[in-house]
């Protein structure tokens, strides 16, 4: 068995690097064949924390995740590597991604170590109707320094979700002044579709006048009735990377409503004239 190495000396200090030189051990008559250099934070309590020196990365970014936004783009988050765990200059990221079921991945090189989120946009990204209601993608993610690449991250499937309108839009009014608009939310299809639908957009729009937009996170809404005419509800989904398509509904003005009962009576008192005529 090899003795201990000699005296250990640091010649040169970098932001991420030192120079260590030591004296070679006594081999015992046993040929040295390698060195193991291990390393630890400074901070380190725990004598499991040692780790071997490396020159080039052994730690992957974790916490990879991603949504699809709007117009084919997709966006990947991570949680970046400590910098104790860089090994060496120019450290940076290298994002590969790719649909389900391609076969090619998509590679994207980052240098600047800190960065956490990343946004590609490609038109063919963008699900089809062939596609039900997401399209599926692979994602995974490896560090690099000037010395080599890490390994990969663990490969996560995200999901782009195809732009759904909500079914059902219905509308009646509830008084002289006020109607109540709802719809089915839209439905989660078993991939998690729901969870990128922050809540819904109703908006008024009479002939090319656009009005207020209204938020909600629920299904329905009280909505005031118009003084004149009729108007428009426009009702769709708020995503993650934007607004969903468009819902359309029309309500009738209050002079509507107020003309057809304002006419009930005069209507039953013809037909209370007929029957009387005829009797």
């Amino acid at each position: 068995v090899p003795g201990p190495p000699g005296v250990l000396r640091i010649e040169e200090i970098g932001d991420t690097w030192v120079r260590l030189l030591w004296s070679k051990a006594a081999d015992h008559n046993s040929p040295i064949l390698y060195y193991t250099i291990q390393t630890r934070h400074f901070w380190a309590l725990n004598e499991d924390d040692w780790r071997n020196a490396s020159t080039s990365p052994v730690v992957s970014p974790t916490d990879v995740a991603g949504y699809g936004g709007r117009n084919g783009e997709i966006i990947i988050t991570w949680n970046p590597v400590q910098p104790w765990y860089f090994y060496g200059k120019k450290f940076g990221y290298i994002v590969a991604f790719k649909p389900h079921d391609a076969y090619d991945w998509w590679y994207e090189t980052i240098s600047d170590p800190e960065t956490r989120r990343y946004v590609h946009r490609d038109s063919y990204f963008i699900p089809t109707e062939e596609d039900f209601q997401v399209r599926e993608f692979q994602v995974k993610i490896k560090s690099f320094n000037v010395k080599g690449d890490g390994p990969y991250s663990l490969t996560k499937v995200i999901y782009y979700p195809r732009d759904e309108p909500p079914t059902d839009v219905y509308a009646r009014p509830v008084s002289s002044t006020e109607a109540v608009v709802w719809w089915l939310p839209v439905v989660d299809t078993g991939t998690g579709l729901q969870q990128y639908i922050e809540g819904y957009q109703v908006r008024k729009k009479t002939g090319y006048i656009y009005g207020k937009v209204y938020i909600t996170g629920w299904h329905f809404m009280d909505f005031p009735m118009p003084q004149f005419g009729d108007y428009e509800l426009m009702v769709r989904g708020r995503y993650e990377g934007g607004d969903g398509p468009v819902r359309m509904i029309s309500i009738k003005g209050k002079h509507q409503y107020n003309k057809r009962l304002f006419n009930m009576p005069l209507v039953v008192l013809l037909l209370t004239s007929v029957m009387l005529f005829l009797l």
